[in-house]
């Protein structure tokens, strides 16, 4: 669940875009394509890459919200 803490997170967004910019770099710079075996993506291919990870997110939120409304009636 996205919370207020988790979105002005300074470290956790330096982590996250971190981890996305390794991300990339092993993809498609070259030397680091040789050394990861991996190839280049087109901007269609990121494109779904990033869409579905986006839909992750949405889809998890919006579980989360349905778990919170269903099970906000249940006695303690």
């Amino acid at each position: 669940m996205v919370s207020r803490h988790s979105v002005t997170n300074r470290y956790l967004w330096m982590a996250l875009g971190s981890v996305v910019g390794v991300q990339v770099l092993v993809v498609e710079l070259p030397f680091l394509q040789g050394v990861f075996d991996t190839v280049g993506l087109s901007i269609g291919q990121w494109g779904i890459c990033v869409g579905l990870a986006l839909a992750y997110v949405l889809v998890d939120e919006v579980r989360s919200l349905v778990e919170r409304v269903a099970f906000s009636d249940l006695p303690e």
